[in-house]
């Protein structure tokens, strides 16, 4: 896994529609405003008209060995859009207590059992420390069926602790059997996109923690689809993984805590990690026996992202693009999540009255992202 920056994939979209998969971003925004004049003689009241221009991105930044960072000042961030120039954020902040909208996806197909068992036990004491009750809580679980238990409900532990069991005692999630029965034929991939889909529409902060190894036998969505939709939805998708269920990996495929080198060097390729890190997210391998302290340590990462914000590029360009963000003068790791934003509003830029704003500091580069093949 390279490191310093991270590619986002984002979406500038129709204010009415999307392109592609992309939808209107749904995290605040900073308007910039226009004021019509009444003339002498009118009696109606001043029109204020108000247009979204901020772009948000939430961006995880640790250091090479996933450990917190001290406070970084926005002048130390670097921002590039398809290879452009760079420029610095207009606002910085810490993401802190936002509301978040979490879905869980768990891969109970066999292979994970005890990491399953120790995430259950686990899961439930989240909240209200760390999970709260603004926080919203969806829960799938995937084997021969997907199903679903809570569906976008506020996080409270006795909640939290039914919708997991009831999900994993669900009916026919197994098949005509009781324990993993299709692993080989799992379609994780598409259960992924579906669970992002979940989270399309939902205000807050959109998490998606995967607890799977990442195998997929079958799906008809290639990886790179599947991180294109994460990014177009504004969804950072999280890894837990078992360590030990995966040792018969290549050596360092499965390191401490999701790294992936080999002999310390060479990377391998590792599609599920590469989902993750580029929507904003991390993959983590670990046992049953961490499972509660990696749980608390994701959370403590999700409140201290960062949210980067800049007003849109003033010759915004429909479609894909992707934006680079590293840290000057260190080899930190910055993995943003994707953004889908709003083309201006013809009203804005033709109105002789909207009040002028100031010029956007982000330009476009050449190297637009290649379209997801299979």
């Amino acid at each position: 896994m390279s490191t310093g920056s991270r590619r986002l994939v984002f979406w500038f979209a129709a204010v009415c529609f999307g392109m592609g998969h992309g939808s209107v971003a749904q995290q605040p925004v900073e308007p910039s405003a226009q004021t019509t004049q009444p003339s002498a003689q009118a009696t109606e009241p001043y029109v204020l008209h108000v247009y979204t221009n901020l772009i948000q991105l939430p961006t995880l930044v640790l250091t090479e060995d996933l450990k917190p960072v001290p406070p970084v000042p926005k002048d130390r961030f670097d921002l590039r859009i398809d290879s452009g120039p760079a420029f610095h954020p207009t606002g910085l902040r810490r993401e802190g207590n936002d509301p978040i909208s979490l879905a869980i996806l768990l891969d109970v197909s066999g292979d994970q059992d005890e990491l399953i068992g120790a995430f259950a036990a686990s899961f439930p004491l989240l909240a209200p420390q760390y999970l709260h009750p603004q926080d919203h809580v969806s829960i799938f679980a995937l084997d021969c069926k997907m199903m679903r238990s809570l569906n976008d409900v506020p996080a409270d532990p006795a909640v939290l602790r039914r919708g997991v069991d009831a999900v994993l005692q669900s009916p026919g999630l197994h098949g005509n059997k009781r324990h993993g029965a299709c692993g080989r034929a799992l379609i994780l991939r598409n259960a992924l996109a579906q669970t992002i889909h979940t989270l399309s529409d939902v205000p807050g902060r959109r998490v998606l923690l995967v607890i799977a190894d990442g195998h997929d036998g079958g799906s008809s969505l290639a990886w790179p689809e599947v991180e294109q939709y994460a990014a177009s939805n504004g969804v950072a998708v999280f890894g837990f993984r078992d360590l030990i269920g995966n040792a018969a990996l290549p050596m360092g495929f499965a390191g401490p805590r999701g790294r992936t080198t080999l002999n310390g060097t060479m990377n391998v390729e590792d599609p599920f990690q590469e989902t993750c890190d580029s929507s904003g997210g991390l993959l983590v391998s670990t046992t049953r026996f961490q499972m509660n302290k990696e749980l608390m340590q994701w959370m403590n990462n999700l409140r201290d992202r960062y949210i980067v914000e800049f007003p849109r590029p003033d010759d915004t360009v429909p479609g894909l693009h992707n934006i680079q963000i590293s840290i000057a003068r260190t080899r930190y790791l910055a993995h943003a999540t994707g953004v889908s934003v709003s083309l201006p509003d013809p009203g804005e830029k033709n109105n002789p009255n909207t009040v002028p704003v100031s010029k956007s500091p982000a330009t476009f580069g050449k190297r637009r992202p290649l379209q997801p093949t299979h």
